[in-house]
């Protein structure tokens, strides 16, 4: 399982490349609804929660049983404006981020698999379950992207 949540995790640049070709910077930052991410935030959630994640999995196969906060993912995107940042610029940092958690993930010993920390609001996750967790979600938010996507290009055929 592994090694196919790494595969998830390498594929997720690509997919949000070609989601993202042909919509214009209006596009990018219009939001379905009110109370919902626009295309730009969704990529800046994805780099929230790849931190996050990649924190704990550092974490995790380091240290003895650690603590795993969670994290206010509306409040975080709030303040670090991914609405206002051009999505290049999200996508180039992403993209490194992912990519030094795969290496990460990659270069570990099978033993480091089996090592748990405690996630604040999961509780105990070995390394191999908060990986499936982390990358079990990224699919999740393609699908957030698509509709996304799917909303903003609905808009604007009908101005």
């Amino acid at each position: 399982m592994e090694e196919l949540a790494l595969r998830i995790i390498d594929g997720l640049p690509a997919t949000i490349r070609r989601l993202s070709l042909d919509l214009t910077p209006a596009a990018l930052a219009a939001r379905p609804a009110v109370d919902e991410w626009s295309f730009v935030e969704i990529v800046g959630h994805l780099i929230d929660k790849t931190e996050a994640w990649g924190e704990r999995f550092r974490r995790i196969s380091l240290e003895e049983l650690p603590m795993l906060p969670g994290f206010d993912q509306d409040a975080r995107v709030r303040e670090r404006d991914y609405q206002a940042q051009p999505l290049a610029d999200l996508d180039s940092r992403l993209d490194a981020l992912l990519a030094a958690v795969a290496a990460e993930l990659r270069a570990l010993p099978p033993a480091a698999w089996g090592r748990a920390g405690v996630h604040s609001e999961r509780g105990r996750l070995t390394l191999a379950e908060a990986v499936r967790i982390y990358a079990i979600s990224l699919p999740e938010h393609v699908e957030q992207l698509v509709r996304t996507r799917d909303a903003a290009l609905r808009a604007m055929s009908a101005l």
